[in-house]
C-alpha cells in the first residue's frame, strides 16, 4: 500500500506542476497576442 501512496502522490504532484506551467505559457501567449497591452510589468524574459 504504501508504494502506491508515493506513486499516486507524485503523479498528483507532477498533474498540478503541469497545469500551472500550461496556464503560466497560456498567460505569455495571450499577453503577445494583445500586443503586450496589459503585461509590460511582466518582464521575465
Amino acid at each position: 500500500m504504501g508504494p502506491l501512496l508515493v506513486i499516486m502522490a507524485v503523479f498528483l504532484i507532477a498533474l498540478v506542476v503541469n497545469n500551472v506551467l500550461l496556464m503560466e505559457r497560456c498567460h505569455q501567449l495571450e499577453m503577445q497576442l494583445r500586443g503586450d497591452k496589459y503585461g509590460r510589468w511582466r518582464n521575465d524574459d
